[in-house]
């Protein structure tokens, strides 16, 4: 199971998306030195969309389908890989 987004997937999000969350991670963790590789776990997106949307609900899909569920205020979104499911609903909550 992936654990977290790579650069390819940070260098998705427009400049001030990433600015947004980079200021976000800074907030939660202002002791750490370094924010110039901006790496985010599943734990960290699934903290930051319980903060920034609401309703958030991670759900595992049923009937043969084995696809995680993620909702995300008013967001839905879909896919094998957990990470990858977080990932799409934290670009369009930015």
């Amino acid at each position: 199971m992936k654990q977290q987004i790579t650069i390819e997937q940070l260098n998705e999000l427009p400049y001030l998306d990433k600015l947004k969350l980079k200021n976000w991670c800074i907030l939660k963790n202002p002791n750490k030195k370094e924010y110039d590789e901006l790496s985010l776990s599943i734990g960290q997106m699934m903290e930051f969309l319980s903060n920034c949307a609401s309703p958030f609900e991670i759900s595992l899909g049923g009937y043969g389908r084995y696809l995680w569920e993620i909702k995300a205020g008013p967001y839905k979104f879909e896919n094998k890989e957990l990470c990858d499911a977080i990932w799409q609903a934290v670009k369009d909550v930015l």
